[in-house]
């Protein structure tokens, strides 16, 4: 969690300036994303894996109707929002339940933390964001929390 909270208050393009509205939705994010862990521990042995995500990105998918400007639909919005639809969200959530089936929950909550550094290097690499040595290092505590969790086992 030390990595990840290092990795936040990097700045990031902010120039060292730190975003506590992001890091609230940050939060806000992780907390609903922790949720999913323990709802699908507890009903993964009486539901399928796409019938427990059907459960969670149903309602989901009804908070952000709200926040959705609908626009003329065309064949390029349709065809970008279809390859997210199954690329991004169904086969990487599928792979993600499939793979909770044999995790503990802990395990699975730690190497869910490499995301942030994963999201940290793409946009270092991509966008030439400049993150700080307090950034790295969170990337780094992560890496080997997750080294110390594969080893255990």
């Amino acid at each position: 969690m030390a990595g990840t909270v290092l990795v936040c208050l990097s700045g990031g393009s902010l120039g060292g300036e730190v975003s506590y509205l992001g890091i609230v939705c940050g939060l806000l994010c992780g907390f609903t994303y922790a949720f999913q862990f323990l709802f699908f521990a507890w009903w993964k042995d009486s539901y399928s894996t796409q019938a427990l995500f059907a459960m969670t990105f149903l309602p989901a998918a009804a908070v952000l109707f709200f926040f959705t400007d609908f626009q003329p639909v065309t064949l390029k919005g349709v065809s970008g929002v279809l390859v997210l639809s199954l690329v991004s969200s169904y086969a990487a959530y599928y792979w993600y339940g499939q793979a909770l089936r044999y995790l503990s929950t802990v395990q699975a909550a730690i190497i869910g933390n490499l995301e942030p550094v994963v999201g940290t290097w793409l946009s270092w690499w991509f966008w030439q964001e400049d993150f700080t040595v307090l950034g790295w290092l969170g990337c780094v505590l992560v890496l080997v929390s997750i080294l110390i969790l594969a080893l255990k086992k």
